[in-house]
């Protein structure tokens, strides 16, 4: 279902752009002024994977939490280029390797804030939290906060 992203600009054609969230998320604060973000001379934003971005040497985006600017992928032809290249392509991490690929340069690097993975530096506010990837629970050191809350004691925004 991931891949989907790479088809927003055709199943949403009026919209001009689109929040993401990886179902694994849980938002802890307010993220409505991520809407009002200027994205004009972006594909998207996102928050940069520390690990990934070191071994690439650039950054490298995540993709649990993305804001894209539909606008300009579909104005620069670059959402028929990603679902061309995923569809001829093999990636390791399906379309957030291609979207890196084919973006680069015009990716808008959000604080980590907004996608608080072990992945990515420590946040100052953890605005948003991403469970990916956790195969170990050792290496996401915020669990304890949430190892035995239930859902009604969590604040909603």
């Amino acid at each position: 279902m991931v891949l989907i992203r790479a088809a927003l600009t055709k199943i949403f054609p009026d919209l001009d752009r689109i929040l993401t969230l990886d179902v694994d998320t849980l938002v802890r604060d307010n993220i409505s002024h991520l809407w009002d973000m200027d994205l004009d001379d972006y594909y998207l934003a996102a928050t940069r994977e520390e690990a990934l971005s070191k071994e690439e040497s650039r950054d490298y985006i995540n993709m649990g939490v993305a804001m894209l600017n539909l606008k300009k992928l579909r104005e620069d032809g670059m959402d028929d280029k990603i679902i061309h290249a995923l569809d001829k392509y093999f990636y390791r991490y399906n379309e957030q390797d291609c979207i890196n690929d084919f973006c680069e340069g015009k990716i808008l690097i959000l604080p980590s804030d907004y996608n608080c993975c072990w992945q990515a530096k420590r946040p100052a506010h953890e605005r948003i939290m991403h469970f990916a990837g956790i195969d170990d629970w050792a290496k996401w050191p915020q669990f304890h906060i949430y190892d035995n809350v239930s859902f009604a004691e969590i604040k909603r925004n």
